[in-house]
């Protein structure tokens, strides 16, 4: 009995941690049109890890994979990226996934990389 007299407070403050992630987890989303390689998403702030997700997704010469990078933005020196990834993009329409993450927070974006040798055309999310 003495064990439930806790519960009400623990599993209030388990459901309260739960909302606070929640609403501290931002979504940013676009469509881009004829993007062209070495375009990147809206910078994110101080942060350690993104899931990218991307769907729709039309390259205009004829590859069969985007390819993506996670760029680190520098204070002063330029951007880098950490890892290339890539999925298939020609004329997808179901969500691609991509993730990274890093030891500590910094300044990131997502980026259509120059590997890729045309424009595209998706839809995109990332969350952090």
């Amino acid at each position: 009995m003495r064990n439930r007299k806790y519960l009400g407070l623990v599993l209030g403050l388990v459901l309260s941690l739960l909302v606070a992630a929640s609403v501290l987890a931002i979504t940013t989303s676009g469509r881009w049109t004829s993007k062209a390689p070495g375009s990147n998403t809206p910078l994110m702030q101080n942060i350690s890890a993104t899931t990218f997700r991307f769907w729709s997704c039309v390259n205009h010469n004829s590859d069969l994979e985007a390819y993506w990078d996670w760029m680190h933005h520098w204070p002063i020196i330029p951007s880098t990226g950490t890892q290339e990834k890539h999925a298939s993009c020609r004329n997808v329409t179901t969500k691609r996934v991509l993730s990274w993450s890093a030891g500590s927070s910094a300044d990131y974006s997502v980026e259509y990389t120059r590997t890729n040798n045309s424009s595209v055309s998706t839809n995109w999310s990332q969350d952090y």
